[in-house]
């Protein structure tokens, strides 16, 4: 099938690309598809039903009803500036920042279901898998942007 990567050595399932798709679908043998790269939940939705819909037409698979499942949200921060990571580390009581490791921090916070990673550059990426820690996130970053727990170098 066109724009199809398939690869065991790389990993075990065939990743379907462009041709209407929002992202990329991943199909392993085990039948489940995996969308990853969307905006949003809709396209997520729609690229995976595309997919079953051309492994059908393709005779692959029977006809079949799916139920799609959130498993986990990936959200990318990007302050627009650098961040100082020392400063954060103190003033978010972070334990796991080891600058000569790593070079960010993981932080798990408290009041927020997910699992954060901060850069020196101000990007980040925030793994969730509930939408409405999205929006509490935003509130919190917000707070600490205005509090200084969050600075510019």
């Amino acid at each position: 099938m066109q724009s199809t990567l398939f690869d065991t050595e790389i990993y075990p399932c065939v990743y379907f690309r462009k041709n209407g798709l929002s992202g990329t679908v991943s199909v392993f043998a085990s039948g489940k598809l995996i969308s990853l790269g969307t905006i949003t939940i809709d396209e997520a939705f729609y690229d995976i039903q595309l997919v079953i819909t051309k492994l059908r037409e393709a005779e692959l698979i029977q006809p079949t009803p799916i139920k799609p499942k959130i498993q986990n949200i990936v959200v990318k921060i990007n302050f627009g500036y650098c961040i100082d990571l020392d400063h954060l580390k103190t003033n978010l009581s972070l334990e796991e920042y080891k600058p000569g490791g790593f070079g960010g921090i993981h932080w798990r916070p408290k009041n927020i279901s997910g699992v954060i990673l901060f850069f020196t550059s101000g990007k980040g990426i925030f793994n969730t898998k509930r939408m409405k820690n999205i929006e509490t996130l935003k509130k919190f970053f917000n707070k600490k942007i205005q509090d200084g727990s969050i600075r510019r170098i």
